[in-house]
């Protein structure tokens, strides 16, 4: 069986936002997705298993780091989150019948949604974070 090759990653160095724990769990996410994508047929089902574990898990800080601002965590930003995780799980059941169907789903799907993710709801993530951040450091008085 031929392995597809992919020439494009799921994101690049353009998705970076400037915030250490999202951009990192945003270039793993990226790398489970590039594993999926490349991987043998066999080792397929761990390796969406793994991506989505991987994104629930980002999922979860992110609304986390978001809810500790004092900010409501945006049920848009969250339907995006259950979207994506969806597709990992069509992929997941696919992967018992076609793997080159399963495949598909993540390679030619998730790319977009993720890519405008970032690029919308996770970088109005980061300004929330680093408002909360400023408005904090504005209101620490240095003892005289």
């Amino acid at each position: 069986m031929a392995i597809l090759r992919i020439n494009r990653p799921l994101i690049g160095k353009n998705h970076t936002l400037g915030h250490p724990q999202i951009d990192s769990d945003h270039f793993a996410i990226a790398d489970w997705w590039m594993k999926v994508t490349l991987c043998r047929p066999l080792a397929l089902p761990f390796h969406i298993a793994g991506l989505r574990r991987t994104m629930r898990g980002h999922f979860n800080r992110e609304a986390a780091l978001v809810e500790a601002t004092g900010t409501p965590f945006c049920c848009g930003h969250h339907r995006e989150h259950d979207t994506m995780l969806e597709l990992c799980d069509e992929a997941y059941e696919l992967s018992a019948r076609s793997l080159r169907k399963a495949r598909a789903v993540l390679r030619d799907k998730l790319p977009r949604l993720m890519r405008g993710h970032i690029n919308s709801m996770d970088q109005i993530v980061v300004l929330i974070i680093r408002a909360a951040t400023q408005d904090r450091a504005a209101s620490i008085v240095p003892c005289r």
